[in-house]
């Protein structure tokens, strides 16, 4: 027997389906993709700079990877756990490598991404300076209620952001608009408000 079909359909609040929504969109496979740790066996030969602390693929706001115009998205570039950052990155690294192989892209300067222990993970690892706004996604290490997330550009806060809990499963994620930041680096910490 193969797969003929599936049926999708939209859900409520506590994830049931809504009846009288439902759609069965043909197809003769289904792919799942399920798993805790960046895949990333089949780009091990390629010696690309990964993250010291996770082993993630180090990859820009693009995906793009210490390999020029090699792009990563998805698990296999980090675990997210929805689906909707998946697709999001995805789309993502696919319009810019899209834009690459019709030479619509300009160098630009990129700035580092750093996190201190408080942080799981954070990505992207680098900021292409070519866009006014980035997303930067994160984990906590730990549970945390009442904390902030600081951004900083050396010893300059450019942005404090207010959660009243972190977990370490549950990505965060964080608009940065780009046209703030001067130097070479910015760091991302947590801390706990008193």
């Amino acid at each position: 027997e193969r797969v003929e079909a599936v049926e999708v359909a939209k859900v409520d609040e506590r994830m049931t389906p809504i009846s009288g929504t439902e759609k069965i969109i043909p197809c003769d496979t289904l792919v799942l993709s399920v798993g805790l740790i960046p895949e990333i066996e089949l780009i091990k030969p390629l010696n690309l700079k990964l993250n010291r602390r996770t082993q993630s693929v180090e990859v820009d706001q693009y995906g793009e990877t210490s390999l020029k115009n090699l792009f990563i998205a998805g698990n296999a570039q980090m675990v997210f756990d929805l689906v909707d950052y998946v697709s999001e990155k995805s789309k993502i690294a696919g319009a810019k490598a899209a834009k690459v192989a019709l030479e619509e892209t300009k160098d630009a300067k990129t700035v580092a991404v750093e996190s201190q222990k408080d942080i799981l993970f954070a990505s992207p690892n680098r900021i292409t300076l070519d866009s006014k706004s980035v997303k930067l996604f994160f984990r906590s290490a730990k549970d945390m209620k009442d904390s902030t997330l600081i951004i900083m550009e050396g010893n300059k806060v450019i942005r404090e952001i207010k959660y009243s809990s972190l977990h370490p499963p549950k990505m965060e994620s964080v608009v940065l608009a780009l046209n703030q930041i001067e130097s070479d680096k910015i760091t991302l910490s947590l801390s706990e408000d008193k």
